[in-house]
This record gives C-alpha cells, structure tokens and sequence, in this order.
C-alpha cells in the first residue's frame, strides 16, 4: 500500500505534528509506502496572513499541489492531519478528482468551533456546534481577532454548505468517543467516524517505581487552555512544595505570567526534545492533566501510562473516557483548585497507591495504546476508506456488477445493475465516439408514471443505461439476484463524472435548472473541481420549447464542443428531450440527473445519507415540499411495493428488456 499524507506543520511543534510524524514512522516499519507532504502557513507579512484566510475555506493552489502529488505518486489513499490553514478542505476533492480515497483525522473541534477547543472565558461552551458560527465571530474565539474568527467561521459554514464533510471524505478518525459524539452532533455522518487512540512506543519496561520518586510532571504546551495557571494555584494552596517537585515541561504564551506567580517547588524547564520529556514522565511518581478545554487525546497521557505512571487529570473532554478514575489515575472537575490539590496531595503522601495505580496504568497500555494495536486500527480505516470509495472510481467487487450488466424488468422499466465505476468507464468509452448516448437515473416516481404512460417507459426502455437510483429499485435488483447492489443515485454520479471530466479534461454543459440557479451551480462546481471544464449552460423554459427555441439549444451545445450534457429538467420531460436529442448530438453523453443542480447549487437540501441509504429520502423531501410532492409520494410511490411483490410472485409479468427495448 502507498499513503500520501497531508499535514500542515505549525509554527511551533505541537502534539498533531508529533502524531503525524509517528504514524508515518509506525506504517513504515511495517512495510508501508509513505509519500509526506507537508505545508506551512508562512505567516510572513500582513498581506500573506490575509491571503491565507481568504484561501483557508477553499484553496485552489493546494487543490493543484494535492491533484499533482496524486497523479505523480499515485497512492492507494491519502491521509489528512492539520489543514488549517494553507492545506484547506479542498485538499478532499482534489485526492477525489485524482481517484485517491481519503481520510481526516480530528485532532480537535476545528470543524465545529472557532478556536476548535470549545471554550469561551475559561469555560465548556458549544453554542456553534451544529448551528451557524456568527457567535464565534461577534465574540472573536479565534486568537481574539474579529476578522481571524470570520475567516474560521467561513470555513466552517461553507465547507458545510458545500458538503465537503458530509460527502466530501471517506473516513474519520476521532481520538476518543467523547470526540465521536461531538462530530455527529456537529453533523458529521456517524457512519464514517471510526474511533482511534493515538499511542506510544513501547519502552520495554518502567524505570523503578513511582514510589519511589516524588516529582509530578505536566508536558504541553503554556497556554490558557492548558489550565496551568490552575495547577500552580492548587500546588501552592495544598502546599505541596515540601512534598514533592512539579516539573512544568513546555513553552508557550503563558510562560512568563506563569514564571511571575513564583510558586515553590515548580521547576520550569521549558521546551525539551521529546526524548527528554519521556525521560522525566518515566522518572515522576505521575503525570498532571489540568485542562480547561475539551481535550481529544492528549499523547502525555498514553505516554505516562507506557511508563507505568498514574494520571491526575481533570474530567474535561476525553480525560474523563482515558483516565479511569480510581484504577489508572485520578480525576476531578475541571478548574477545582481545592480538588486538584486534592489529588496531588494524595498521590504524593501514599507510595501504594501510586504504584498500584501505575500498574494498572501500565496494563492499559498494553491493552490499547501500542504501536501494533494502533496499526491494526489505522489499516482497518484505511481499508473502509478504500472500500467506500471503491463505488465510484472503480468497479465494484463481491458481488456487485464491475461492469453494467443487461437490462432486468421492474414493473416493465428495465434497470442496469451496475455501479458508479463501470458506469463512468463506459462514459469514457462512448465520448466522441459514434451516436449520441443518455443514461437515466431511474427512481420509482419513474417506474409509476411508466406504468400509465408508454411514451415513459419507451423513453426509459431506449436509454443506453438506465441505473437505479432509488432504494427501493436497488432492493428489487437484490431481489433478482444481484445481491451486492448498490444504489448509482443521480446526484452523485453527477459528481462522480464531474471529476472524472475535470481529470481527463472533457466538457461539460449544464442543461436545465433555472436563470438563477446555472451561475450558482457553476461556481460551486468549480470551486469543487477547480479543473472543470464547463463549456456552456441554458436554463429552457417550463413551457414546450418552440422548434427554433430547440435547435437554437441544439447548436449551442454542438457549438461549445461538449462531451457531457447533464440534464436537470426533471422525470420524464428530461428523458423525452435525451431521447429526441441522441441521433442530433453524436458522440456526446447526455445524463438525466434530476434535482441534482438544484442540490449542488446549494437552493435544495438533501436528505441526510443515513435516511437515503434507508430508503426514506421521500419522507425528507416531502416534509421539504409537501405542496409540491403530497400526491407523488403518499398516492402514487406506495403503489410500487405491492406491484414489486406480485412480480416476484409471478402475477404480473414483463418481458425481458434490452439494451434498447
């Protein structure tokens, strides 16, 4: 397997460039290619600060980078670290547009949160989780700056808005399940999240025991968030210093005001190679976590437990899931000084009960956080990432068509079990060569009107491929032995076969939608595949064309030399007009795709992935436009379940339909 890996280093090394730099360490020992990319942010200069806020939604200069590192190396899977802020999320659709499956991990709340910490004045605070974050910009949460806060909120509504997180990645690793239950309540798709700790090496075994020393270590970075300052208060209220030492390993904005308190028995010892901070975790009785802010996984405290030493860590965030309070360390409510002091106080008086914890701290370790656990677990992502994306850049496997088999009869319609990746190599195929081709997206609403209208199912029938874009049709073609069908729906085969035309440089026409519609979904279009070639769009009328209307739209796409027509005028008017327009357009594709502009064009929400994968898109959008689609779903659309069944059961009969039957 070859991984690219994408990870934008910040200023001042941190604990996400340290978990970047092991995992690439951990694939290479055991025999995985890794291909690094790193970025920076340059913060040289007020104009470059800008220019990297106005590109940290969407940068197109990363989109090409990322695009030609895919096509150079070409890996199996690209894994996204940091990408705040010159990467950007459209390092996604780039690995998409080179055929790259991709993964993101979360490192912390940046996709929900301006300041990605979810704190606001010393305090848990989730007000923009889920919702829209103009309060992170009206209260500056990001580095205290109105118009650094709006740059964050930018990315974080637009890429939303763009459905980059929704559709836009294949998998997620979040570090805890506290950090799990944050991105599903921030409306990531449960489906995708997979949980994985970060880990440690192993040391082999722990230098003497804790008992036997009398210092407490904190590593991290000296910021507010941290909760420093509120351990320096509790060592000093509890009166510690004739106990022990607190070793304050790290450097940060919170330094000198830290320095300034002059708390006995604190040692500062600034910023130290990791190598010597391991040592002095290795050497303490335990490891304080004082954190204010929702930690996700903080490395110091897998560290600690590889040494066999005991956590004091306070209950905020994932510290409350890793640190089993009472067995491998002690907990306390976030900003208790009194309870703080507490713990440390008791940790220090009993050598037992360190020791005890110690080892119990130690055994989870090997439970959870070594390298090999963490291997098994990032390989198993990896793998679901290339499945899942599997679908739409290459034929399907186990069962599922890798290439658009015949024609099977549902209610008469005949349907093509296929997949996304056999229909777009048969696309390249067709393109420029011979006849004109159209291939509809077939719903139920589709199947039901043919059922009353012969002119539908003729124009469904000639369609040179006709794919199931409904649950309930991927259900009927399970039911005739295709077992691993899946579903090829409109809206995402658009988008399937937009990258692959911005990849091999065809053209593209939009047809369809409306006068307002067309320039938002050429901008979202090409903002999502910045090398896109979108030669030419109308919007008809929704009335009958005349026929100097029709052959003036004719010429218009012969003339802007198009491969591809999509064609967004609904079921069936936009499968009638593909019909009469095959033999006029030869060696262009034309795709029926429905509501797809209006998706894409941001003016339509669709339905969440779970509701379409459970087949109840229909109740979602006619809750949306219940005027609109009453008679469709509740009179017209039942009808099709007991019609499915009595052809199963041989009481309706239909003749077995070909290519062009």
């Amino acid at each position: 397997m070859k991984v690219l890996l994408l990870h934008n280093r910040y200023r001042e090394l941190g604990g996400e460039d340290m978990v970047a730099a092991a995992e690439v360490d951990l694939l290479r020992a055991r025999g995985v290619e890794v291909v690094t990319a790193k970025f920076d942010n340059e913060e040289r200069g007020a104009a470059t600060v800008v220019r990297l806020g106005m590109n940290a939604a969407w940068s197109r200069d990363s989109y090409r980078k990322v695009v030609e590192l895919c096509r150079r190396h070409r890996p199996d899977l690209a894994h996204v670290h940091n990408f705040w802020m010159a990467l950007s999320p459209s390092v996604h659709a780039a690995c998409h547009a080179a055929g790259v499956p991709t993964v993101q991990t979360i490192h912390n709340f940046r996709l929900l949160c301006a300041n990605a910490l979810l704190l606001r004045d010393g305090k848990h605070c989730e007000d923009c989780v889920g919702k829209p974050p103009w309060r992170g910009v009206v209260r500056r949460c990001y580095r205290e700056s109105f118009v650094a806060s709006a740059a964050v909120a930018h990315m974080i509504a637009s890429n939303r808005a763009r459905g980059t997180w929704q559709t836009g990645v294949d998998a997620f690793i979040a570090l805890s399940e506290y950090s799990r239950s944050k991105l599903i309540a921030g409306g990531l798709p449960a489906e995708r999240i997979f949980v994985k700790p970060n880990f440690a090496a192993d040391p082999g075994e722990a230098l003497g025991s804790p008992s036997a020393a009398r210092t407490v270590v904190f590593a991290g970075r000296l910021s507010p968030e941290k909760g420093v300052a509120h351990l320096l208060r509790a060592w000093a209220a509890a009166k510690l210093s004739d106990a022990g030492r607190l070793l304050i390993v790290g450097d940060g904005p919170e330094r000198s005001a830290l320095e300034a308190m002059c708390v006995p028995g604190v040692v500062f010892c600034g910023r130290c190679p990791p190598s010597e901070a391991m040592a002095m975790m290795a050497c303490a009785r335990a490891v304080v976590l004082p954190s204010l802010s929702c930690e996700n996984f903080p490395r110091s405290v897998v560290e600690a437990f590889s040494w066999g030493r005991a956590a004091i860590a306070s209950s905020s965030g994932a510290l409350a899931e890793i640190v089993d309070a009472g067995r491998t360390g002690l907990t306390y409510p976030a900003g208790d000084d009194e309870q703080l002091g507490a713990a440390l106080q008791i940790v220090l008086a009993s050598g037992g009960l360190a020791d005890r914890l110690g080892r119990n701290a130690r055994q989870e370790y090997l439970a959870r956080y070594t390298p090999e656990r963490n291997y098994e677990g990032l390989m198993q992502i990896y793998q679901s990432a290339i499945e899942s994306r599997k679908y739409i850049y290459a034929p399907q496997s186990s069962g599922t068509q890798s290439a658009c088999a015949a024609k099977q009869p549902v209610l008469g319609v005949g349907i093509n079990p296929t997949s996304y990746g056999a229909v777009l190599r048969q696309v390249r195929e067709w393109i420029g060569a011979g006849a004109g081709r159209y291939i509809c997206a077939v719903e139920v609403h589709g199947i039901m009107t043919a059922q009353r209208d012969r002119s539908v199912r003729d124009n469904l029938n000639h369609a040179d491929l006709a794919t199931p874009d409904g649950m309930p049709v991927v259900w009927a073609l399970r039911s005739f032995g295709f077992a691993g069908q899946r579903r090829v729906y409109g809206p995402n085969l658009m988008l399937a076969l937009c990258g692959q035309a911005a990849r091999l440089g065809h053209r593209v026409f939009l047809y369809g939608g409306t006068e307002e519609t067309l320039p938002l979904l050429r901008r979202k279009l090409a903002a999502r595949f910045p090398d896109l070639r979108i030669v030419g769009m109308w919007a008809p009328p929704f009335r009958q064309l005349t026929a100097e209307e029709d052959a003036t739209a004719t010429s218009m796409i012969r003339d802007s030399g198009a491969d591809l027509v999509f064609v967004g005028i609904g079921t069936p008017k936009q499968d009638r007009w593909m019909e009469a327009h095959r033999a006029r357009l030869p060696g262009v594709v034309m795709v029926g795709v429905g509501a797809a502009f209006n998706f894409h064009a941001g003016r339509v929400r669709q339905a969440p992935e779970w509701m379409q994968r459970a087949g109840l898109e229909w109740l979602f959008r006619l809750a949306a436009e219940p005027r609109r689609l009453w008679k469709r779903y509740l009179l017209v659309t039942p009808l099709f379940l007991p019609m499915w069944a009595m052809q199963k059961m041989g009481i309706l009969k239909y003749p077995q339909p070909g290519r062009h039957s």
